[in-house]
């Protein structure tokens, strides 16, 4: 006789999975109350859950979720709105706004996407095929490369966003397939975000990994190997530093936890303490109000400290350890001399070979004969008048 809004429904009834507030990872079950379709007939839902405490002081958070679709740029939006409320008693408020494309369409733009998704699994393929090789001719060796291990990696991770846009895209069509078969269905499009995530995160380290094999192209800038080889010499002091400089933020964000997290969003947690301090270290100005409305004097007393043990303390203890550094790496110059030249003997050949290339052109696009040539020419010239004179002779 409890009416469905009251009833607990499970994740695999709903179809849907475990979903990520701001604070925490919530079940993909819940009790459920349906809005509907329409203004009316949300307002006559929300009329019937408030006087009846559908919330309570049991109640950990509302997601409130659904879907828009729009014809015109064929693209749904999925809004989660989350409203979470901590144990101590601070509440948040977050929005999560996703898209997904549902169907193809036969426009240039999307031709192009189809071309280049084609070109990226050809060149998936072709490196795949080149790496097999290289591995069979190296055999062991190969794996004591920390740039293969590179390119393996590279490859695996483009290999994941082949495979994931696969998934995404099939696991978009079922919910479209079930609200074609019945309209008031319940669907959900959570699996086809979360694959939509995980090809992001496939992309993302693909591009990041093709970012470092193109930085290691300027290795041999001169002043990229100066910088090397001083974090190698002073990397035991900057390990130390960061160790020191992570215990004394943690500290902090303990105390604005304990004195901020019921008044003010920036320390309802730990991971939101960190953004915000950092931030505050980046030059964002602190807010001393929305910190402690009612005690200002504890929130300026609280940034006064950070600000004066981040900048005066361990940004000069960075630059001392830098200054250290480059005195003891003086005494490596044999080493790093070596490193240069290399560098300026490869920077040298290519400055060359692209002179070299523009020269060429240039020779071939000149109108006009330069004199050393000028008796050569002269000469092919009166061997033709001779040949054209003994053809007018025989005519």
């Amino acid at each position: 006789m409890c009416p469905e809004p009251w009833r607990y429904v499970t994740s695999e009834d709903l179809g849907t999975l475990s979903v990520a507030g701001y604070h925490a990872l919530y079940d993909g079950g819940g009790y459920v109350a349906k809005l509907g379709y329409n203004e009316r007939t949300a307002y006559r839902v929300l009329d019937e859950l408030e006087p009846n405490s559908w919330i309570d002081r049991q109640t950990r958070a509302v997601i409130l979720e659904f879907t828009i679709f729009n014809t015109n740029l064929n693209l749904a939006a999925v809004a989660s709105y989350f409203y979470e409320v901590l144990p101590t008693g601070a509440p948040t408020i977050y929005a999560r706004i996703e898209t997904l494309s549902l169907f193809s369409t036969e426009e240039g733009a999307y031709e192009l996407v189809l071309m280049c998704q084609l070109i990226f699994i050809i060149m998936v393929i072709g490196y795949l095929v080149v790496e097999g090789i290289k591995l069979f001719r190296q055999r062991m060796s190969y794996f004591f490369n920390i740039w293969n291990w590179l390119q393996l990696l590279l490859l695996f991770s483009a290999v994941l966003v082949v495979v994931f846009d696969f998934i995404r895209q099939r696991e978009t069509l079922k919910p479209v397939q079930k609200v074609q078969r019945n309209p008031f269905a319940t669907v959900s499009f959570h699996t086809a975000l979360s694959w939509s995530d995980a090809e992001n995160v496939a992309l993302s380290v693909v591009l990041f990994l093709v970012t470092v094999k193109a930085l290691d192209l300027i290795r041999f800038n001169p002043h990229v190997i100066f910088l090397s080889w001083l974090l190698k010499v002073a990397r035991k002091y900057l390990l130390a530093f960061f160790l020191q400089f992570v215990i004394f933020q943690m500290a902090f964000i303990s105390l604005g936890i304990c004195t901020f997290s019921t008044t003010s969003e920036l320390f309802v947690s730990i991971p939101r303490g960190v953004v915000s301090q950092l931030q505050f270290l980046l030059g964002n100005s602190i807010p001393l109000e929305e910190l402690h409305p009612e005690n200002e004097v504890l929130a300026t007393v609280y940034a006064s400290l950070y600000m004066l043990t981040m900048t005066m303390v361990f940004v000069n203890m960075f630059v001392v350890i830098l200054n250290e550094s480059y005195e003891d790496i003086k005494g490596k110059e044999d080493e790093i001399a070596k490193e240069k030249e290399m560098a300026e003997f490869i920077n040298t050949h290519i400055a060359l070979a692209i002179r070299g290339a523009f020269r060429k052109q240039k020779v071939e696009m000149r109108l006009f004969v330069d004199e050393f040539n000028l008796d050569s020419q002269f000469e092919v010239l009166q061997k033709n008048l001779e040949k054209i004179t003994n053809l007018v002779n025989r005519l």
